[in-house]
């Protein structure tokens, strides 16, 4: 009997009418609710400050090898010969602002514990947008 239906009689054509009228609609009963994840404010992050561009954490992980290449940049800085120019770049939230203005802080701490008062830091960001 490949593929007739019952319902039709041969040579007729079904249209939406007819296909709407043999559609039987069972209710559903919804066993679950789902609660809005929006009902309880910081449910999702416990801090948001770090997400903030201008948040400077305390301490910076996994910046070892980084850090390290960038003190060698600036060690003729602290021993009070003419600097290097440091150029950075990368993706963005990599942690090139971040460890830039510790390695800044960092260094002027350290000239100003040694009085080399001739160490002078100048900070230049660009950003493509």
């Amino acid at each position: 009997m490949g593929g007739s239906n019952p319902a039709v009689s041969p040579g007729t054509e079904e249209t939406l009418e007819t296909l709407e009228a043999r559609i039987t609609y069972q209710p559903v009963e919804v066993t679950c609710k789902m609660d809005s994840p929006f009902d309880d404010p910081g449910k999702i992050f416990a801090d948001k400050r770090p997400l903030d561009e201008g948040y400077t954490p305390e301490t910076i992980l996994c910046r070892d090898e980084e850090i390290s290449r960038y003190s060698e940049a600036l060690q003729d800085i602290i021993e009070g010969f003419g600097p290097n120019n440091v150029f950075i770049y990368g993706q963005t939230g990599n942690g090139k602002t971040v460890v830039t203005k510790k390695m800044v802080v960092f260094s002027l701490k350290h000239c100003a514990s040694e009085r080399n008062s001739g160490a002078n830091f100048q900070l230049s960001s660009v950003r493509r947008d």
